[in-house]
């Protein structure tokens, strides 16, 4: 029993979470009073910004936000070009013309999101969740949406050019034209 508690404790000093301190996360408010291209490259891994309104053409290109908490946050307009967002929670979170253009969001939730007009273009979306997200007019193109839940999602008017949907989950999802509906247990195509 010694000897498990001892591997645990090995084991838990040994791998380093994601979780950042709360001395390491600056306030919303600083973040939105930033000046322009300060923050450029920043890593805010593992805060939370639940609500935050960050809407005022942010500039994070480049940063690491993975497993940040940005549900209900808006940060519409932002620039999250070439971000690392890898299992961050953007529940319900407001991306109006947010561009994530070259950005990794694997395994990212983003259900209920409302990404309008947004470029995801070569985005990494692998296994990424957008279920009912509001996806009208986003540019998808090049993004690799693979195993991503995208089941009653609206892709009306979105631009999936070159999109790779393999084993996505398309159910119940309005496809690009506007006029279709995707069949319960479509995947990787809109059926």
């Amino acid at each position: 029993m010694l000897k498990f508690i001892s591997i645990a404790i090995t084991l838990c000093l040994a791998v380093p979470s994601l979780t950042a301190a709360a001395a390491d996360c600056p306030s919303a408010q600083a973040i939105a009073s930033a000046a322009p291209g300060a923050l450029k490259g920043t890593t805010w891994a593992g805060c939370d910004y639940t609500k935050a309104n960050l809407s005022n053409s942010l500039n994070l290109e480049n940063a690491n936000l993975s497993q940040t908490i940005l549900v209900d946050a808006n940060l519409s307009n932002a620039n999250l070009n070439e971000t690392l967002m890898q299992e961050a929670n953007l529940t319900n979170a407001t991306l109006v013309k947010t561009s994530f253009k070259e950005s990794n969001l694997t395994y990212a939730n983003l259900t209920g999101a409302n990404l309008s007009s947004a470029n995801l273009s070569h985005a990494r979306l692998y296994g990424v969740y957008l279920r009912q997200a509001n996806l009208k007019g986003a540019n998808l193109s090049s993004a690799d949406l693979t195993a991503a839940d995208l089941s009653n999602a609206d892709l009306t008017g979105a631009n999936i050019d070159d999109a790779n949907f393999e084993y996505a989950k398309l159910g119940g999802a309005t496809w690009v034209t506007g006029d279709r509906v995707c069949k319960p247990g479509s995947m990787g195509e809109c059926n």
